[in-house]
């Protein structure tokens, strides 16, 4: 990564994945309601899939 790269990253952060991250959290809510309050590796992907594409 070249120096001084990071602002572009930081802009990324905010626009970009701010959406995805809503999503994920909401999504891990969810799971909380349904007494899931732990998620492994074959948990995460699903829930990580279902706030990417929905």
């Amino acid at each position: 990564m070249p120096p001084h790269s990071l602002h572009i990253l930081q802009l990324l952060d905010v626009v970009c994945f701010s959406l995805l991250k809503r999503r994920y959290s909401q999504r891990v809510r969810d799971l909380a309601r349904q007494r899931v309050f732990y998620i492994n590796k074959e948990g995460f992907l699903p829930a990580f899939k279902d706030a990417f594409f929905n």
